[in-house]
C-alpha cells in the first residue's frame, strides 16, 4: 500500500510471498535472540535501542519451555506487537498499527490482498517463481534457492504442540 502512495504501480505486477505464520513467527522469535547474543558487538549495536532492550530482555526466555514462550509473548510491549504479532498481516496494512492486530485489521489485510497479482508461499516458491516468470514473460530458474540465514532455533521446536499454542494468538490473522 505505501508503495502505491510513491508511485504509480499501473505498469507493474505486484507479488508477495508468505510463510508459515509459526515459522515466520519462530524466525523473528530466534533472530530478536540472536541479536542479543553478543550485547558488546556491532552487530547488536548496529540495531535500534528498542530492538537492543527487546533482544536483550528475550536472552532469559527459554524457548524449548513453552510456558516461558508465551509469558514473553503476552508481555505488553509496542515494539514486540510490531514484530510478533501477526506480523504478516501487519505488512498488508497501509500503516503501521501500534496495538494488536484485530479483526479490522484483518479485513483491510484482504482488500490489500485482493490488489496483489501473484501470491505464493514459501513452501512452494518454485511455482511462485514460475509463475511471476510466466507473467513477466521471463525464463525462470528450474530451482529456487529457499533457506533462513539464521539458522540457530535455541530450543524452539515448531512442532511441539505446546509451543504451537503459545504461539497461536500471535498468528491467528
Amino acid at each position: 500500500k505505501a508503495a502505491k502512495r510513491l508511485m504509480n504501480l499501473d505498469r507493474f505486477y505486484t507479488a508477495a510471498v508468505f510463510r508459515d505464520p509459526i515459522e515466520h513467527l519462530a524466525s523473528h522469535l530466534c533472530w530478536v535472540k540472536y541479536i542479543g547474543a553478543d550485547s558488546k558487538s556491532e552487530f547488536f549495536k548496529s540495531h535500534q535501542r528498542d530492538i537492543q532492550k527487546l533482544a536483550l530482555q528475550i536472552q532469559s526466555v527459554d524457548f524449548s519451555k513453552p510456558v516461558e514462550l508465551k509469558e514473553f509473548l503476552n508481555s505488553t510491549n509496542p515494539t514486540m506487537n510490531n514484530l510478533f504479532d501477526n506480523c504478516q498481516l501487519r505488512y498488508l496494512l497501509s500503516e503501521e498499527l501500534q496495538g494488536r492486530v484485530g479483526y479490522d485489521e484483518l479485513l483491510m489485510a484482504k482488500r490489500t490482498l485482493d490488489e496483489i497479482d501473484v501470491i505464493g508461499v514459501t513452501e512452494h516458491l518454485d511455482s511462485f517463481v514460475a509463475r511471476v516468470g510466466e507473467l513477466m514473460k521471463i525464463s525462470y530458474p528450474e530451482s529456487t534457492p529457499n533457506r533462513n540465514a539464521q539458522g540457530n532455533r535455541f530450543g524452539l521446536d515448531v512442532l511441539n504442540g505446546d509451543t504451537i499454542r503459545a504461539m497461536l494468538p500471535f498468528t491467528q490473522f
